[in-house]
């Protein structure tokens, strides 16, 4: 594993008997390019040389494209882009944590794009541990929730379907009923969204479902059933 420099510190490394000063980025590159035998091409021009087998046993994706050419063209991602997400999938020590909805972004748009899995996954459970927070505080704002529900489900994440469901549930019931804000979400969703709704209006842990009595909507409420 490589040790990777955080909070802006330097690292000295020793080349051919020379003493380097090399920054956190630069040594990740070095590491990208153990073994390389294909090349990584960005919009801008730059490239970046990987180990095929490598980035192949991460990436069904890139697995294919390797196959079908020397040099792969990796199109809506900046080399420095590319470079961040590539921490979170490659052996660096301290193992790199998501700190930002910003990180989390960048990393689940990569990791969608070119299916990289264990990204994905890292993406999955920081949902999951800050879906609680959502919408909360004096900058909340609701849209989130939709937001990050909607790009989790399009990635296929599992871990924290739930808990951002169980969050819309909670703070947008009128949202969770509305047909224009459920569009576009998988049935599996919206599944769980009908048995969120059906605990938080009969207050039960249970899976049971009714249409309501008194308002014909999926769910018996305590608003309207008696």
């Amino acid at each position: 594993m490589l040790s990777i420099p955080t909070g802006g510190q330097m690292s000295e490394q020793k080349t051919s008997g020379v003493d380097q000063l090399v920054s956190g980025s630069s040594m990740l590159e070095e590491l990208i390019a153990l073994n390389a035998d294909v090349k990584l091409s960005f919009d801008d021009g730059s490239t970046l040389a990987v180990n095929s087998a490598f980035i192949s046993v991460h990436s069904r994706v890139l697995r294919g494209a390797v196959e079908a050419t020397g040099s792969i063209p990796i199109a809506g991602v900046s080399k420095e882009e590319w470079l961040q997400v590539a921490a979170y999938w490659y052996p660096v020590v301290p193992f790199p944590v998501i700190k930002t909805w910003e990180q989390a972004e960048l990393l689940l748009s990569v990791g969608s794009k070119f299916d990289i899995q264990l990204v994905l996954h890292k993406v999955d459970l920081y949902l999951k541990s800050r879906a609680a927070v959502m919408a909360s505080g004096p900058d909340s704002n609701i849209n989130s929730v939709w937001k990050w529900m909607g790009l989790a489900d399009k990635a296929g994440l599992t871990v924290c379907i739930s808990k951002l469901v169980d969050k819309a549930v909670s703070v947008d019931r009128a949202g969770c009923e509305n047909r224009e804000g459920l569009e576009g979400l998988s049935s599996a969703v919206l599944l769980e969204m009908v048995m969120a709704l059906s605990r938080h209006c009969r207050g039960i842990s249970g899976p049971a479902i009714a249409r309501c009595r008194g308002c014909s909507r999926y769910l018996e409420c305590e608003l309207c059933s008696s």
